[in-house]
């Protein structure tokens, strides 16, 4: 037999049978504090999940990192204004000056190449001529506007505003080239109304009209 009682010193001892039954509780307590350690771990797996689940943003906080803010939207509009302003009055200065220096001296003795460079500054291609002063203020009024249609009127009038300011430093009236240049963006103006900002899908659907 493989299990056996011996003596040894007078005392009895029963191995084998012993021994496999100690390495049997000892196998199942094991395995019980196994279970018993992924069981805690089971729990605080799920624990952790139900806690993400359960946390939510704050609306508030969201809709208040997502909201413009106003105030530096007026702001940027009213900087664009400004500097509208300040390229009007700049060209429209210029158009005068060059406009003056072209009328044969008529508010100023000048000599004749001074003349034929104001006349040439002022003419169809010229630096201060209608084309080239009203497509830099027309690009610039575009930028300002941002693609947004309700903006134009503003612009329009800061515009008007811009001429009218001209018109009074320079005693009441306008050159013929500046008075051009003004009926030039108003043009475009009612052009922006009527079909769009350039790239708008109104624009795009008005163009394709007008080839057909």
């Amino acid at each position: 037999m493989a299990n056996g009682i011996s003596s040894v010193g007078g005392q009895s001892t029963y191995s084998g049978a012993a021994t496999k039954t100690g390495k049997t509780s000892e196998a199942k307590s094991e395995s019980t504090q196994a279970q018993g350690a992924a069981t805690v771990q089971e729990k605080v797996s799920v624990g952790n999940a139900k806690a993400s689940e359960l946390t939510y943003d704050n609306p508030r906080a969201r809709l208040a990192k997502e909201r413009p803010d106003l105030a530096q939207l007026v702001d940027e509009s009213e900087r664009k204004v400004g500097q509208l302003s300040e390229l009007l009055r700049g060209s429209l200065g210029k158009q005068g000056w060059a406009a003056s220096m072209a009328a044969s001296g008529q508010w100023v003795q000048i000599d004749d190449k001074t003349r034929a460079d104001a006349q040439a500054a002022i003419s169809e291609d010229g630096e201060w001529g209608v084309k080239k002063v009203s497509e830099r203020i027309l690009a610039f009024a575009e930028y300002a506007i941002g693609g947004d249609p309700e903006k134009i009127d503003k612009i329009r009038a800061a515009v008007q505003k811009g001429f009218d300011d001209a018109k009074e430093i320079l005693g009441g009236s306008l050159p013929d080239v500046s008075m051009k240049t003004y009926d030039a963006i108003m043009a475009k103006f009612d052009s922006w109304k009527k079909d769009g900002l350039p790239g708008s899908a109104k624009a795009e659907q008005s163009g394709s009209d007008n080839k057909v």
